[in-house]
């Protein structure tokens, strides 16, 4: 058995690509705490996982690294929208036009959503 161990600290592993692949979740958890759409006090997380399998003779071994983050969800939007319908159900000629004007497959203006 070889005392050679090659590998001795995280950027070692596949010529710093490790550590470069942390560094870029890192940046996303970053992002998304300083993001003012995401709740505050909820916790992000950078996993990394490293998995080593020794071959039958134990000379070599394969590394498969695997780096991810757990970032908070944007926080949801509302918002409440008030219908003014006439006494027979229809909408009036005042609110259609608080709706922008849209076009119909037609070419003809529309002035509230169909």
């Amino acid at each position: 058995m070889a005392n050679q161990r090659p590998i001795k600290s995280l950027s070692d592993l596949m010529d710093g690509g490790v550590e470069e692949r942390f560094n870029q979740e890192l940046e996303r958890v970053w992002d998304n705490v300083c993001d003012p759409n995401t709740p505050a006090k909820t916790a992000r997380e950078v996993t990394l996982k490293v998995k080593i399998v020794p071959n039958e003779r134990r000379d070599s071994c394969d590394f498969k690294v695997s780096c991810t983050s757990k970032l908070a969800a944007k926080c949801e939007l509302s918002q409440t929208v008030m219908l003014n319908f006439g006494d027979d159900g229809s909408m009036p000629p005042s609110a259609r036009t608080s709706f922008p004007a849209s076009s119909t497959s037609k070419g003809t203006k529309r002035l509230f959503p169909a």
